[in-house]
């Protein structure tokens, strides 16, 4: 009899339940996923990208993470903001040309999660048939001596690892360095994306804080390590090294390292600090000088390189450093990766 009555209970609570589920999706009280992407987003991803996640991002409408086609790799939608540009007034060693100060806004965009690797940049030779400046080059480009001597030779390709050694080349997870400027644009272009402009880069490094002398705050040496940069592993095998070093930073790779070996930083970006400086979109210009010239037809302006190195005077970590170089000359600390802009009314 007590099992008949515990059964009739079960029974009842089993139809309310039914009946308030009922009545909760009657009155519009539903907890479904959230909205798909729109048609507008989904044809503007189609033959390029697809999202990792269909989840729009509330402001913009479109995915938060997605993944190039061409290359598979990540890309992270950056939230727009303003931020002030430049050195910061604590900064005693900034440079001329990280001044003045200003303000930018910017809207989202897309910024590659990490730098370009040496295995996606053979996806996209493989593609193409593509050659490389330094390759066509009868000089190649410059690596590192083998330890204990710092000094290198000429002949270095993105198939070479960043120093001397027996058959030692490049590893897949790398990034890719001896590319030039115009070898970035030409991969970019292949992966229907575009290089970073200068004031995307530095807004990324900053992590959102636009106060600090280094993207971790106004101290370089920090444990444990933020970045790969030029410490104590780097003196260990180079004793004779003649380069500003940073002192009691240890960060285990004496050159270049895996992508995403250290954490990402606020936006979801790994290595904007460290490992291979990066090139910009950017003609190199004076922040108080009119640009307009670096764009006339017949200019031939150097391009704007951002972010540390395995192998950067500590000068160069800091976040509103800027360099300029040729955009035919490659590095074997020089990489880069890739960025997208949102379409332009829906760039907020």
């Amino acid at each position: 009899m007590d099992v008949r009555k515990n059964m009739g209970r079960s029974l009842r609570w089993a139809a309310l339940l039914v009946v308030g589920a009922a009545f909760g999706t009657a009155c519009g009280d539903r907890r479904d996923d959230p909205p798909g992407l729109s048609a507008d987003v989904l044809e503007w991803l189609k033959g390029w990208a697809e999202p990792i996640r269909n989840e729009p991002d509330p402001v913009t409408g479109f995915p938060k993470l997605l993944r190039r086609k061409a290359d598979g790799a990540e890309m992270i939608l950056v939230p727009g903001g303003t931020y002030w540009m430049g050195a910061v007034p604590q900064d005693e060693t900034a440079l001329d040309d990280e001044k003045p100060r200003h303000r930018v806004e910017l809207p989202s965009f897309y910024m590659d999660v990490n730098e370009i690797t040496v295995a996606q940049f053979q996806s996209f030779v493989a593609s193409t048939s593509y050659v490389t400046e330094v390759e066509k080059s009868e000089k190649g480009g410059y690596v590192v001596g083998k330890p204990p001597d710092m000094k290198g030779s000429y002949g270095g390709t993105w198939r070479s690892a960043p120093h001397e050694g027996d058959g030692v080349s490049s590893q897949p997870d790398h990034p890719v360095t001896q590319v030039t400027w115009n070898d970035a644009v030409a991969f970019s272009a292949w992966a229907k994306a575009e290089l970073p402009s200068e004031a995307q880069f530095e807004y990324v490094l900053r992590g959102g804080t636009d106060g600090t002398v280094y993207p971790w705050g106004d101290a370089l040496v920090v444990h444990p390590p933020q970045a790969n940069l030029p410490g104590d592993e780097l003196i260990r095998l180079y004793p004779g090294w003649k380069g500003v070093y940073a002192k009691g930073h240890e960060d285990a790779f004496p050159w270049t390292a895996p992508v995403r070996s250290f954490k990402p930083n606020t936006f979801g970006l790994y290595d904007l600090s460290g490992n291979v400086s990066e090139w910009c979109r950017d003609p190199f210009v004076m922040y108080d000088e009119d640009p307009s010239w670096a764009y006339e037809p017949e200019a031939t302006p150097s391009r704007v390189m951002r972010g540390a190195s395995w192998y950067s005077h500590i000068g160069r970590i800091r976040c509103s450093w800027r360099t300029q170089a040729n955009p035919g000359f490659a590095r074997s600390r020089w990489g880069f990766r890739c960025a997208k802009s949102l379409p332009a009314r829906d760039a907020r």
